[in-house]
């Protein structure tokens, strides 16, 4: 937000503030599906190790994404880091779609 203040955008500042917020909120939702998965496979006697070591994933890849950004953005331009970052993020999904494995159907025919 204050890349758009800071170029004189002051007129867009309603727009730009509702949508970082439409995006801060995007977020969390899929960062609370995510978690609620992983919880839920995860046994009881681990969750708290596995619930901290993803949380400090989280806060790391954010650092390290602030530090990579800056001189990408710089070499390839702001919106081609935005479609490489969705073609990446595109990528995990399909893998992550075809690695997680798919819930088993319960068996509803008894034997009679």
């Amino acid at each position: 937000m204050g890349i758009f203040t800071a170029h004189g955008r002051i007129r867009h500042y309603g727009r730009d503030r509702g949508r970082n917020a439409w995006s801060g909120a995007l977020r969390v939702r899929h960062l609370h599906t995510a978690t609620t998965l992983i919880q839920h496979e995860t046994p009881h006697e681990l969750l708290g190790r596995v619930m901290s070591s993803l949380m400090s994933l989280v806060a790391g890849s954010q650092v390290i994404s602030m530090f990579v950004a800056g001189p990408v953005a710089e070499k390839v331009g702001i919106p081609n880091l935005y479609y490489g970052s969705a073609a990446l993020l595109g990528i995990i999904g399909v893998v992550g779609y075809l690695k997680i494995p798919k819930a088993q159907k319960a068996n509803t025919a008894t034997a009679a």
